[in-house]
């Protein structure tokens, strides 16, 4: 008996993001590779209105999957991943200070190993000249809790969750609720 690879993926997650004219969003995105053996996906981005928004989309590796690129060179496809294995990666959407308006974003990924298995998200991107405010969450296992990798959050670990905010709108935002 031989047991063929076979292809798959999975492609998390849809967002909705705001940015003011001139500014800039980050879209993260985790890519999973759901097949038996080892493969690669090509990335990328298309507005769905060609001509509303015209914002810059660049993809970068967030190879620690949280929210933020790690390197400053775009990538265009995900490394070999094995099976089981996920991906983050960021789009980071940027618009003149002429923009405004909404559109959409379709997120594709394809398989290197076969290219009819594909999974897409829609991000969707705001301009607005109002108050907008960004959130950042980042998690830091207790070494003395947890497997020592922050990547990985295990039953039974002690975890500091730092947020940081900051006002990235046009106008002053008051009355600010995290939950």
């Amino acid at each position: 008996t031989i047991v063929q690879q076979i292809a798959g993926l999975t492609l998390v997650s849809d967002n909705t993001e705001t940015l003011a004219p001139a500014g800039k969003a980050c879209l993260p995105h985790i890519v999973t590779n759901d097949g038996n053996g080892p493969d690669f996906c090509t990335l990328s981005a298309t507005e769905q209105n060609t001509g509303t928004l015209d914002t810059t989309l660049v993809f970068y590796p967030d190879a620690d999957m949280d929210g933020v690129a790690d390197s400053a060179t775009p990538i265009s496809e995900t490394p070999v991943l094995a099976p089981g294995e996920q991906y983050g990666f960021i789009i980071e959407a940027s618009a003149d200070s002429t923009q405004s308006g909404t559109d959409a974003i379709d997120v594709v990924a394809v398989s290197n190993l076969d290219t009819a298995v594909t999974d897409a998200n829609v991000d969707t991107l705001t301009i607005s000249t109002g108050a907008i405010m960004e959130v950042v969450k980042s998690m830091t296992v207790d070494p003395a809790t947890g497997s020592g990798n922050n990547a990985l959050v295990d039953s039974g670990d002690e975890v500091t969750i730092t947020l940081t905010y900051s006002s990235t709108g046009l106008a002053d935002a008051d009355n600010y609720i995290v939950q």
